[in-house]
């Protein structure tokens, strides 16, 4: 396992932040080359010497790509590529770009992300191209990067035709898509559970990917349990999202606001402002809805698996808006639950580090890559937290501030 999951990459290498949640929280290391996304101007790319060979990998998130030029004999990080989703233009979530693909934009889907991954390689290495990019993304991303027909991924039963290990060519280079689960359980997080060693793990841990899909899974090496959770409009912007959670607590703790939700009558109709944030009603009744999806899915998958939340070992919090968010204010408004107090740790783009991994234990490790990787999409049992017993009352009682 690597020793530092949490990738440093200091602020000021993007000309705009993307909110992608690679930057790191706390000391800044200056990277041996410069970083850059496409806004950056004239920025150079990367001279590679003929001996050295080089791999990319890429996380093909919905909001953002990122990408990383390594050294595939050392591992070395050689550069960095950060841009926004041009799909972006169809929707801003996985359901509206299936919408999308399933009308007539399915071909334009494609061509868009695959010219911002060949941008990328283009800005990171001039001349000598990578022996192999590894991509890392949700099912629809993995789907619309691939060309494939999503309109079984967004109706009940949400059946996945295509599954395992995608491979394909980008630019002419031989190109890996990292396996998934199931239609909302993806290849993210499958790196996530890859680079955080859930194939070996004794002790019972939980991951989560907060966003607006919230993807969870709690287990171990002997067994695991994945679910997923439509948390909605309010976590689609990972900055927007972190502020309106602080500012949500602010508000409950100096009685602006009370623990159903509803703002004290002064700021009912125009709202409250909080320090530069006005927040209606309407936000947080989204922020409610949001809330309580997470936290019912938590709930309700911890006891699906057969522990107490005091049992668990280890909450994993991934993602660019986990990245982002103040914990204390999050446990304040119960978005997770108490007992996972002092078991966080925040673990930032497991998936641009899992597709990192697999890069390079293709190379050195490929026996055991491929024997983890197995195991964990064919024996992760996924849950359905919205067809358990007792999920409307538990989704209700938890859109409370508690």
């Amino acid at each position: 396992m690597s020793e530092n999951l949490v990738v440093n990459i200091p602020t000021g290498g993007c000309s705009d932040c993307t909110n992608c949640g690679l930057c790191a929280k706390g000391e800044k290391k200056t990277p041996d080359v410069v970083t850059f996304s496409t806004n950056a101007p004239e920025a150079a790319a990367t001279e590679i010497k003929d001996s050295v060979e080089t791999v990319v990998a890429v996380d093909l998130g919905t909001t953002t790509v990122g990408m990383y030029l390594v050294n595939a004999a050392t591992g070395e990080q050689m550069g960095v590529f950060v841009a926004l989703n041009p799909q972006q233009l169809h929707g801003p979530d996985v359901i509206s770009r299936i919408s999308a693909a399933s009308g007539t934009a399915r071909e334009e889907l494609r061509t868009l992300i695959l010219e911002t991954i060949e941008n990328g390689v283009i800005k990171l290495i001039k001349d000598k191209k990578p022996s192999k990019i590894v991509i890392s993304g949700n099912t629809v991303m993995g789907y619309l990067l691939m060309g494939y027909d999503t309109a079984k991924l967004g109706v009940y039963p949400f059946e996945v035709e295509h599954q395992g290990t995608f491979t394909t060519e980008i630019a002419g280079i031989p190109t890996v898509l990292m396996p998934g689960i199931s239609a909302f359980v993806g290849g993210d997080i499958v790196s996530g559970l890859y680079t955080l060693g859930f194939s070996e793990k004794n002790d019972v841990s939980l991951l989560l990917d907060l966003g607006t899909n919230a993807e969870m899974v709690i287990g171990n090496a002997k067994k695991r349990i994945a679910t997923s959770a439509a948390a909605g409009p309010a976590f689609e912007q990972k900055m927007y999202a972190t502020q309106l959670i602080s500012a949500a607590a602010q508000m409950l703790a100096e009685g602006k606001m009370d623990e159903t939700g509803c703002l004290a009558d002064e700021y009912f109709e125009l709202g409250c402002i909080v320090g530069r944030m006005l927040v209606k009603q309407e936000d947080i009744r989204s922020l409610q809805m949001a809330k309580a999806a997470v936290r019912t899915g938590i709930e309700l998958l911890v006891e699906k698996y057969g522990v107490t939340l005091e049992e668990i070992d280890t909450f994993y919090l991934a993602g660019g808006l986990g990245f982002y968010l103040d914990l204390d204010a999050a446990f304040s408004i119960g978005l997770f639950p108490e007992e996972l107090k002092g078991k966080v740790q925040v673990v930032g783009n497991t998936s641009l580090e899992g597709a990192y991994r697999y890069a390079m234990d293709e190379r050195n490790a490929k026996e055991s890559l491929n024997k983890a990787l197995k195991m964990l999409t064919e024996e992760t049992e996924e849950f359905s937290m919205a067809e358990a017993e007792g999920f409307d009352k538990r989704y209700i009682t938890a859109m409370n501030f508690t």
